[in-house]
């Protein structure tokens, strides 16, 4: 984050734990888009898998200490 410019990034979101049945989302390559206010820093990403179903992902940190 620290080069200005676009970012790019592979997203995974996953439901479920390793005992029961899980579904899992993979978007490789996505836009990723990072923001700082003070020591909080917002990321967030938004892609199709290779499925199509449209993942749009938002992070916050609300406490970063090093980057």
């Amino acid at each position: 984050p620290e080069v200005a410019g676009a970012k790019h990034g592979d997203l995974h979101v996953a439901f479920g734990d390793d005992k029961k049945r899980s579904i899992a989302y993979d978007v490789y390559n996505a836009p990723i888009s990072f923001s700082t206010k003070g020591k909080v820093m917002e990321l967030s990403g938004t892609g199709k898998t290779k499925d199509g179903v449209l993942l749009k992902i938002t992070a916050t940190c609300n406490d970063i200490t090093t980057m």
